[in-house]
C-alpha cells in the first residue's frame, strides 16, 4: 500500500499517521522509479524532502541533490544522513535557487490550496534549467481508499489535485507534459513528469515556425507548450492566442482550444480568429457555435465566406 509521508508542513510528522519510521524499505521501493527519472539530469532539488529518503535514492544513482522542507526537524534528519538540506518555502521563487536539472515534488501540492499550489508549480518551472524535469506526485482522489478517508489521515492535507488538473496547470505555465498516470499498485497515486522546453521564443512570428514543425512531426504537446509561452509573453496580441488555439485543436483539447480562440477574439476580432472558432466548433460537434461563426464571417468578412462554407461542407462529408 503506497501511503505518503508528510513532507510539507511544520512538525507534520508529529501528528500524521504516515510516519516513516519502520517503513523505510517499502518507501524506498515505492519511490525508486521516480529517482530513476532523474539519473543524468544534473543537480536535482527535492521539495518537501522529509527525512531524506528520496535524497538517499538520488545519491545512490550518482545524482547531486539538495532538499528543502518547512519542517526544521526533517531538515535536521536529512543533514544527519549526510545530505545538503535547508529549511525553506518552495513557493518563494528566490528561495528555490537553481537553475536545477530536475525538481521533485513528492506529495507536496495536496498540502496547499489552489493558488498556493499554482504558485509553487510556477516557481518550480522558473527554477528549472532549459530541458529540466519536474516530477509531481500526489494522492489519487478517484481511489476508493483515498476518497473514503485515507486522504484525511494527514491533518495537513488541504485538497486533492486530479491528474487532469495538474496536466492543465503544467501546460498553461509552459511545461511539456510527458509521462503521467496512476501508479499500478497501492492507492494508485498520481504522477506527472513535465519538461521545461529547451528554448522558447515569445514572439508569435518566431513561434509560428516552431509550432508548424512540431505539428508536422506529431509533437502536439510541444506545439502547445511553445504557443502557450508565446501567448503568455504577449497576452495583448491575438496572434499567439490563435497559435495556441490551433495547437490545442490539433492535439484534441477542444475545450481549451475554444478558450484560446475566445481570448484572441477578446483582443481583436479578425477573420482568422472566426475561422479558427469555426474549425474548433466543427471539430467539437458544436452546431450552434459553428453556425454563429459562419454567419459572422459571411456578414463581416465576405471574402472569407467561401472558405468558411468549404470547411463546413468538408466536415459534413467526412466519415464519422
Amino acid at each position: 500500500m503506497s501511503q505518503a509521508p508528510t513532507q510539507a508542513s511544520h512538525a507534520g510528522q508529529r501528528f500524521s499517521l504516515y510516519h516513516t519510521e519502520g517503513r523505510e524499505d517499502s518507501l524506498r521501493q515505492w519511490m525508486a522509479p521516480y529517482a530513476d527519472m532523474f539519473a543524468g539530469r544534473g543537480r536535482v532539488l527535492d521539495v518537501g524532502c522529509g527525512p531524506g529518503l528520496f535524497l538517499d535514492l538520488l545519491r545512490e544513482r550518482g545524482v547531486e541533490a539538495h532538499g528543502i522542507d518547512l519542517d526544521a526537524d526533517m531538515v535536521a534528519r536529512c543533514r544527519a544522513r549526510g545530505h545538503s538540506a535547508d529549511v525553506g518555502d518552495a513557493r518563494d521563487r528566490a528561495g528555490l535557487g537553481g537553475p536545477w536539472g530536475g525538481i521533485h515534488l513528492g506529495h507536496v501540492v495536496e498540502h496547499m490550496d489552489g493558488p498556493a499550489a499554482v504558485a509553487l508549480l510556477e516557481a518550480c518551472a522558473g527554477a528549472l534549467e532549459p530541458g529540466g524535469l519536474l516530477v509531481v506526485r500526489t494522492p489519487n482522489w478517484a481511489n476508493d481508499q483515498v476518497r473514503g478517508g485515507g486522504f484525511w489521515l494527514d491533518h495537513t492535507h488541504v485538497r486533492p489535485y486530479p491528474l487532469e488538473l495538474l496536466e492543465r496547470v503544467l501546460a498553461d505555465i509552459g511545461m511539456v507534459v510527458g509521462e503521467r498516470g496512476h501508479e499500478p499498485t497501492g492507492w494508485q497515486d498520481i504522477f506527472v513528469a513535465a519538461r521545461k522546453p529547451e528554448a522558447v521564443r515569445p514572439a508569435a512570428t518566431d513561434a509560428l515556425g516552431e509550432v508548424r514543425e512540431a505539428v508536422a512531426a506529431g509533437r502536439f504537446d510541444e506545439a502547445v507548450c511553445v504557443a502557450a509561452h508565446a501567448a503568455a509573453a504577449a497576452p495583448a496580441q491575438d496572434g499567439p492566442w490563435l497559435l495556441l488555439a490551433l495547437s490545442l485543436r490539433l492535439s484534441g483539447r477542444l475545450v481549451d482550444a475554444a478558450d484560446a480562440v475566445e481570448r484572441a477574439l477578446t483582443v481583436r476580432e479578425s477573420p482568422e480568429a472566426l475561422m479558427e472558432l469555426l474549425r474548433v466548433s466543427l471539430a467539437a460537434g458544436g452546431v450552434d457555435a459553428a453556425s454563429m461563426a459562419l454567419e459572422a464571417i459571411e456578414a463581416r468578412y465576405p471574402d472569407w465566406a467561401e472558405a468558411a462554407r468549404g470547411e463546413v461542407a468538408a466536415t459534413a462529408a467526412a466519415p464519422r
